[in-house]
Formats: structure tokens, C-alpha cells, sequence
């Protein structure tokens, strides 16, 4: 975050992104790093 935060993006802008990661973790019930190409068009297709 602070690297985003050093490149000129905005709090909220940071927030959203943190936000929409923490959905997708929700979604998918496991670690993140677990994922899988398709783990991420089935996410994209349904939500």
C-alpha cells in the first residue's frame, strides 16, 4: 500500500483495490496464492 500510495494513487482508490481483494478471498474460501487461472473466470463469470 505504500508503494501505491508513493506512486500518486488515492486513499480511496487503495481502498477499493484492498476492498475488492478481500471479496475475492471471501468468494473463494482459500488462500489467494492457491488460485488458478479459471478459479478467477469462474469469480468474473458468476459475480
Amino acid at each position: 500500500m505504500l508503494a501505491r500510495a508513493s506512486a500518486g494513487l488515492t486513499d480511496s482508490t487503495i481502498r477499493n483495490d484492498a476492498n475488492h481483494l478481500e471479496l475475492i478471498r471471501d468468494w473463494f474460501g482459500r488462500p489467494l496464492w492457491e488460485m488458478q487461472p479459471e478459479d478467477g473466470d469462474r469469480y468474473f463469470g458468476k459475480v
